[in-house]
């Protein structure tokens, strides 16, 4: 079987204000499954 490589793009605002806002799912969904998937960002 073999192995495809794939990449995934989370958008995210840094600044503290936006940190648990709507417009920050993509970087929640990607920082999460990075953990579950035990892999590095």
């Amino acid at each position: 079987m073999t192995t495809v490589p794939f990449l995934l793009i989370g958008l995210g605002n840094p600044r503290r204000e936006y940190r648990e806002n709507r417009h920050n799912v993509g970087f929640m969904v990607i920082d999460r499954l990075s953990v579950r998937l035990n892999a590095s960002l």
